[in-house]
């Protein structure tokens, strides 16, 4: 795991509430100089810290129909290479491992039921799923980037 620095943690701070910061906003609002940021965020991206600068889409606005997954895999397969394989496909968003019921959360859009049922069938119907259950997400009430302690 790597360690941030008090300097990193409020960039990523300033970038987590807008990504859109130019690195001379985020110098002058941390006294710092505009080459300290810049060498500190593309350390940050090398090192993998920070994956991407992207928006936060209101997918209702968008009329962008999204799906949970809870997936549980079959004993003896290889959950990590079966969540890889899962997230090759352009319409899965996010797959994660979790504790529980399911040994993944994977979460896809679709453009209706029927292309919903056909990616539902698509990801579902990989060897290593042993059983799974579906949801629709009718409205988002939060949705935020990952927070900074």
């Amino acid at each position: 795991m790597e360690k941030l620095d008090e300097v990193d943690t409020k960039i990523l701070r300033c970038l987590s509430g807008d990504c859109r910061l130019s690195y001379r906003k985020i110098a002058n609002t941390l006294n710092l100089s505009t080459s300290t940021v810049s060498k500190r965020i593309n350390r940050m991206i090398d090192k993998g810290i920070i994956l991407s600068f992207v928006p936060l889409l209101n997918s209702t606005l968008l009329n962008i129909n999204m799906y949970i997954i809870g997936a549980k895999v079959k004993p003896g397969y290889d959950v990590d290479e079966l969540a890889k394989e899962i997230g090759k496909d352009d319409f899965v968003t996010n797959v994660f491992l979790t504790v529980g019921s399911y040994d993944m959360i994977i979460m896809i859009e679709a453009k209706d039921n029927r292309d919903m049922l056909e990616k539902i069938k698509r990801v579902t119907g990989k060897n290593g799923i042993e059983r799974f259950e579906s949801f629709q997400i009718i409205d988002v009430k939060k949705q935020n980037p990952t927070n900074m302690p």
